[in-house]
């Protein structure tokens, strides 16, 4: 695991916490994504190895790639003639994209349907970019998607329900599966 693996990872820790604190109940995907994104920049200190001029960007997409993605980790760079921030496609490091659910025990093919059009998504990205032999690839390894049960109960998701995400987690050797709360 990386430092940006380790990154996402204690965003999404984090995001657990505060779910199971009751810090946090959100009502949609967007809330969901809002406090994933806050919890990256609370963690983004603690990793060791992770430079400062690394951000997070939100609704990132690739040039020549129609489709947006939820959250993207990117090393910030700056045009001197315009002073704006600039995200080139090579110059990010992972993505993330988020789903949820309302229910507290989905099935397994459930959350299989889920996730499914955020998989393609990113799998159509990482060819797209294999196509274009770009230098994002050498960067921006395993792309995380993060589902999270909002109807879980003030525990967080069964046991059951997590035995069945681990399965689904193994089938993505591409992807990494991350979900909550966890409590």
């Amino acid at each position: 695991m990386d430092k940006y693996d380790k990154w996402v990872k204690a965003a999404v820790d984090k995001l657990n916490e505060d779910s199971c604190r009751g810090a946090l109940k959100p009502q949609n995907e967007s809330d969901v994504k809002c406090h994933l994104y806050c919890a990256l920049l609370q963690t983004r200190a603690t990793i060791k190895g992770l430079r400062p001029n690394r951000i997070v960007v939100s609704e990132f997409q690739f040039s020549g790639f129609q489709e947006r993605f939820d959250l993207v980790i990117a090393k910030k760079k700056r045009d001197d003639f315009q002073e704006q921030l600039i995200v080139k496609e090579k110059e990010t490091r992972r993505i993330v994209e988020v789903k949820e659910t309302s229910q507290e025990y989905p099935t397994v093919s459930a959350v299989r349907e889920g996730i499914k059009d955020d998989v393609d998504k990113l799998r159509r990205c990482r060819n797209t970019l294999k196509e274009k032999q770009s230098e994002a690839l050498k960067y921006s390894k395993k792309p995380h998607v993060f589902f999270f049960f909002r109807g879980a109960g003030r525990n967080g998701i069964s046991a059951k329900t997590e035995r069945e995400i681990k399965t689904i987690e193994k089938e993505l050797d591409d992807i990494i599966l991350d979900w909550g709360p966890s409590c």
